[in-house]
């Protein structure tokens, strides 16, 4: 994910604080919030975690090249620092959030072991809450590495993320835009979250890489409208 696009992420991560208190919308419907109204909220926000599955990699040459010639990532390590992660936040934030590049470059064994870490996570008590990056879905750069050689991994498409972090907002969601990944949460009676998926996974597989700048869709923008009416 590049600068402008985490400086989107981060814009729109501060509009959700827009939607506090909101009331009156078509969407408001009457379920249980996990936390109280009333209820002083912490937040954690956390990005581009690139989780790789140890299976994925046998440390040989290929990954050793692959992470010299990388940009910093600590993928040798991202096993530990994900535990190390959520053994830390347990029991501190009400709500975590991901937005976006959960995983290194989407691939499928990724997506699915990282979910489990979250369902971990959600049971020390705390909600969390994801949106994709653009590394995240349709991506042809998805990799394992075994020796001296890279091999192609099975990477996901939009509906598969929404079914494997189902657990992580969707399943959950007031409201679901059509046209993206977006969704509208209530993890309290006080506060809503307007999660904006603004990547263009679409072309991934055409560009023969993930696309790094985003966009928020017409159809979007008039779900935004529509749920804030």
């Amino acid at each position: 994910m590049n600068i402008s696009k985490k400086i989107l992420k981060l814009i729109l991560f501060l509009f959700i604080l827009i939607f506090s208190g909101c009331s009156g919308s078509s969407a408001k419907l009457n379920r249980a919030s996990k936390i109280p109204s009333g209820k002083e909220i912490t937040f954690f926000v956390a990005t581009d975690i690139h989780y790789l599955s140890k299976s994925l990699t046998d440390d040989g040459e290929a990954f050793q090249k692959y992470i010299s010639s990388g940009d910093g990532k600590q993928l040798d390590y991202i096993d530990e620092i994900m535990s190390a992660f959520a053994n830390d936040i347990k029991k501190k934030p009400d709500i975590l959030i991901i937005s976006g590049d959960l995983t290194n470059n989407g691939e499928r064994k990724n997506h699915l072991e990282l979910a489990e870490k979250l369902k971990n996570i959600e049971k020390s008590g705390i909600s969390v809450f994801v949106i994709p990056g653009n590394h995240d879905i349709l991506n042809p750069w998805g990799r394992s590495f075994k020796g001296s050689n890279q091999y192609k991994e099975d990477y996901i498409n939009d509906k598969d993320f929404s079914k494997i972090y189902g657990a992580f907002g969707y399943n959950e969601a007031l409201s679901r835009d059509m046209n993206s990944l977006s969704y509208l949460a209530d993890p309290s009676k006080d506060i809503w979250l307007l999660m904006l998926d603004t990547c263009k996974y679409e072309n991934n597989e055409i560009l023969g890489f993930p696309q790094p700048d985003g966009e928020l869709k017409p159809g979007t923008l008039e779900w935004i409208k529509n749920v804030q009416a």
